[in-house]
């Protein structure tokens, strides 16, 4: 969670130091906001609600997401977001939960994992792409799913902040036709 705050801040600070402006993000439509609303607010009552409940949550949540991010392909970035959703989403799945590496856990600081997560069995399967990622400044173990949902994450929103790139006006969606340039050339 912290490292996704961070992504989001840096892809703040990279927006506006590259002369961004918050009026921006209003040309960038947003689709199907109530999917990132509700996958969020269930990853959330994953977190404090019954245990047994966290793995069903965090899956629905994830789809919830993964829905939000597929409809929002637009924005550049959200491909990263939506691949990132999907392996992250997948690895649970696969697993009845997030497997994290003990090791990296201890290196991490790590005290108590969070909902839907177990430490590596025997069992699990894809752990390449588990949370084996120590982050110690964080006290989070990441997997490389949540490595590129941070840099997919802080290249939206560093992008959302500049105006939306203008259609040129010999293009149109069916691309330059030689009769368009007809004008242009008697000039």
């Amino acid at each position: 969670m912290v490292t996704a705050v961070v992504a989001a801040l840096i892809g703040l600070v990279v927006g506006r130091a590259t002369r961004g402006r918050f009026s921006a993000v209003a040309e960038h439509p947003v689709r199907t906001w109530p999917l990132l609303g509700g996958g969020a607010a269930l990853q959330l009552v994953a977190h404090v609600g019954a245990e047994r409940l966290a793995y069903p949550l965090v899956l629905l949540s994830y789809v919830a997401l993964a829905a939000f991010a597929a409809r929002n392909l637009h924005l550049v970035g959200m491909g990263l977001v939506l691949v990132a959703i999907t392996v992250n989403g997948g690895v649970i799945a696969l697993n009845h939960g997030m497997p994290v590496r003990p090791e990296a856990a201890a290196d991490a600081g790590v005290r108590e994992l969070g909902p839907a997560h177990h430490l590596e069995r025997d069992s699990d399967r894809l752990l390449v792409l588990a949370d084996v990622i120590p982050l110690r400044a964080t006290g989070e173990v990441l997997s490389l799913g949540d490595l590129v949902f941070a840099v997919g994450l802080a290249d939206v929103t560093a992008r959302v902040l500049h105006p939306r790139p203008r259609r040129s006006v010999l293009r149109g969606r069916q691309g330059l036709r030689r009769r368009d340039l007809r004008p242009l050339m008697s000039q």
